[in-house]
């Protein structure tokens, strides 16, 4: 009898381990984790499109820094949902931009917008 206890012991043991480390990395679902990491401009619509195509985006918490034809512009975002707003270090004015996905794609669309939309995939 204590066998059977101590083997279902060890039996209920093993898979409450298994079942709580099931995946190693966490998907991170809030809107700063979705927007975690490096994008780049792939195409854009509307007004001077062509020049942003190349441009990065690398958010880092509530870090945003924007690389640019050879110009690398630090600032701080706050993001929510759909948008996020950025701080350029040094300055007090934000800029705000909307966002949304399609699949794997992120659009973007910048302040005062003239029918600007970006398509920005993760690097």
């Amino acid at each position: 009898m204590k066998l059977v206890k101590a083997s279902m012991g060890i039996l209920f043991a093993a898979s409450l381990l298994i079942a709580c480390g099931g995946k190693d990395k966490k998907e991170d679902k809030s809107p700063v984790g979705k927007l975690e990491g490096a994008w780049e401009i792939k195409r854009a619509e509307g007004i001077n499109s062509l020049q942003n195509v190349g441009a990065s985006y690398e958010f880092k918490g509530n870090k945003l820094t924007c690389r640019q034809q050879g110009f690398i512009i630090p600032g701080t975002t706050f993001i929510t949902d759909s948008t996020f707003a950025f701080q350029i270090d040094g300055q007090e004015g934000k800029s705000m931009y909307k966002y949304h996905f399609n699949g794997d794609t992120l659009l973007v669309v910048p302040p005062n917008n003239v029918g600007q939309v970006f398509h920005m995939v993760k690097k």
